[in-house]
């Protein structure tokens, strides 16, 4: 797609030719590639499940194409734990809409990640930390010169024509994988008790879906939540 829409790349083969020429025909071309990434992004939420590093490494990839890198870490230890409370973006309140729900969790996350990086350095080197260790060791300075790279590695071979089209295969994932966030974690809210802790996780707390030869396993998505450590 990328080749395709290329302002700089261009090279003497067949492909080259399809390039969309009506508003509609663009508009069919990009969603038809971004849907396959919303697919590789719901395959990849079951591979960061996997203990194996290169399993997780995997599934991670389509993550890193739509620069959402910061999603394994911010689903393993923060969604799986901050379920159905007001303290997980992931989860849809009741009453919004599915586009603050998008908003809401693409921006929040990055902020709760980073939080949950700098309270890992704080602990290990107290008040005093070093800017120096803020960037070498919180994970999301990291993944933002990720995307740095792909964008300007894009760029630089691709023009702004391929740039462009990257951006929009990136936040059209995005959305997808969010729309199903919305759609499993809508309006579900767990009890805290007297002591201020929130009741345990249950089947109670997502919601499942029918099958689907296109969802994975993401049907077993209440069992996935109450039963972290069961193979997905």
């Amino acid at each position: 797609m990328i080749c395709i829409y290329s302002s700089k790349f261009q090279v003497d083969h067949w492909i080259m030719d399809l390039r969309p020429q009506t508003p509609m025909q663009h508009f069919l071309f990009v969603w038809s590639f971004a849907y396959w990434e919303g697919q590789a992004m719901i395959a990849g939420h079951e591979l960061l499940h996997n203990k194996d590093f290169l399993t997780i490494v995997m599934g991670n990839l389509p993550y890193v194409q739509s620069m959402y890198s910061h999603f394994w870490e911010e689903h393993t230890r923060g969604h799986h734990k901050n379920i159905a409370t007001p303290v997980d973006p992931a989860s849809a309140e009741m009453g919004s809409n599915c586009y603050e729900h998008i908003w809401r969790n693409w921006t929040k996350t990055h902020v709760t990640s980073w939080n949950r990086g700098m309270e890992s350095i704080e602990k290990k080197y107290g008040k005093d930390m070093s800017s120096f260790n803020i960037l070498s060791e919180n994970n999301m300075v990291g993944y933002f010169i990720l995307h740095a790279i792909i964008i300007g590695t894009i760029y630089q071979v691709f023009g702004s024509g391929g740039l462009k089209m990257h951006l929009i295969y990136a936040l059209t994932g995005i959305i997808q994988i969010e729309v199903v966030n919305y759609i499993f974690h809508y309006g579900l809210a767990r009890a805290m008790g007297n002591d201020g802790i929130y009741e345990s996780i249950s089947l109670m707390d997502s919601w499942n879906s029918t099958s689907s030869p296109t969802s994975w396993r993401i049907s077993r998505h209440s069992d996935h939540h109450a039963h972290k450590f069961r193979p997905y």
